[in-house]
């Protein structure tokens, strides 16, 4: 055998060993580095953004403690479960100012959101036309009742005079601790 026949046999032994390290241990190296690349800047950028959430931090805590402030006010603005009792003696003394009778008052459970609840009151009045609208201006009025939907108005007789009976929903939200 020639020498150059066992240098070629050797050259391509080394780059059949060299295509199969390139192929199987370099490619493997390289999709690492690029998947380490992409986690590199993925990286890069959270660390940037929570710098400037960091740089930004008197601004940030300006905007909870206003946040904070604003839910406080709405939570004091808001009755307490247990005040529909004290609100039904407050529309029932707004009745007798106005000669209005409360024939009727029903409770629904109402649905939990945040730290409030959203409660139904249904009402039915007997008593004159503008003591009845005089009724209607002084519950809207009211802080706790927000909204009055779904009125009825009937004409009933007692003895000799005509009354107005009216029949309405309305929603009040009440402030409910630990909700």
């Amino acid at each position: 055998m020639s020498s150059f026949r066992i240098l070629g046999g050797a050259g391509l032994v080394s780059l059949i060993l060299f295509l199969l390290a390139s192929f199987t241990l370099f490619s493997a190296g390289e999709a690492q580095i690029e998947i380490l690349s992409k986690k590199i800047f993925a990286a890069e950028f959270t660390f940037n953004k929570y710098f400037q959430v960091v740089a930004n931090k008197d601004k940030v805590v300006k905007n909870l403690s206003l946040r904070m402030g604003d839910l406080s006010i709405q939570k004091k603005q808001l009755p307490k479960q247990d005040a529909l009792n004290s609100l039904l003696e407050e529309i029932s003394a707004l009745g007798r100012k106005r000669g209005i009778d409360i024939t009727a008052f029903q409770v629904s459970g109402g649905e939990a959101r945040d730290f409030y609840k959203e409660v139904s009151l249904h009402f039915t009045f007997r008593g004159g036309l503008w003591g009845t609208m005089d009724m209607f201006s002084a519950l809207q009025n009211m802080p706790q009742i927000v909204d009055i939907k779904n009125m009825t108005f009937n004409v009933g007789t007692t003895g000799k005079a005509s009354t107005l009976v009216s029949a309405f929903a309305a929603t009040i939200y009440v402030y409910v601790e630990g909700l």
